[in-house]
């Protein structure tokens, strides 16, 4: 019997060699084909497929860093906002996005809105639907969104925002914007989930 002196026949099941990198790499794929990947999936997998434990943090970090090497880095995609704001005004003329900043320079909201959905909202209803939805990435926040319906009963874009939290600052800013933009020039409904900070 020969005996090996390269240090395998000491690893545990609980191997700290498996490191959220290893982890990440091993379920790139399966991140790609679908983003509801799961940590908890990922330790059974890891568990059946190997026979090796990790812990969930480890396995949540492994989830983390497989969608930034398929989607990128939340943080520094922030970094990029300046960067895309600009090149989002040069090549959009009519579009809007406006970026706001807290005082230290840190993200606060950004609302963005297409000039082409501006024009095609004329030949549509003046009929606008109000919704939000919390952001799950790593710094969270929120989508703010109004849409119409078009002539094929799917939703109309009109604007979008992206806020630290869903508030009624928040909705304001949202809404004058939108007034600032569409410039109605007839009555509009609104439709929405008649949430307080809305109404």
């Amino acid at each position: 019997m020969i005996e090996h002196s390269c240090g395998a026949a000491s690893l545990s099941t609980s191997s700290s060699r498996s490191n959220s990198g290893l982890i990440g790499r091993i379920f790139l794929e399966a991140i790609q084909l679908s983003l509801s990947k799961r940590p908890v999936d990922v330790r059974k997998e890891l568990k059946k497929d190997y026979g090796v434990d990790v812990t969930y943090r480890r396995a949540w970090m492994g989830v983390e860093k497989a969608r930034s090497f398929v989607y990128g880095d939340y943080t520094k995609s922030f970094k990029e906002l300046i960067w895309f704001v600009d090149s989002f005004k040069a090549s959009n003329l009519d579009s809007v996005c406006d970026l706001e900043r807290d005082e230290a320079r840190h993200f606060k909201r950004l609302f963005v809105r297409f000039a082409a959905c501006k024009h095609g909202f004329k030949f549509h209803l003046a009929l606008l639907f109000l919704d939000e939805t919390f952001l799950k990435g790593t710094h969270k926040g929120c989508l703010l969104a109004a849409c119409a319906k078009d002539g094929n009963r799917g939703l109309y874009p009109i604007g979008v925002s992206i806020v630290d939290s869903e508030n009624s600052e928040n909705w304001r800013w949202f809404m004058l914007k939108l007034r600032d933009f569409l410039n109605f020039d007839k009555e509009a409904l609104f439709i929405s989930d008649r949430h307080e900070r809305l109404l």
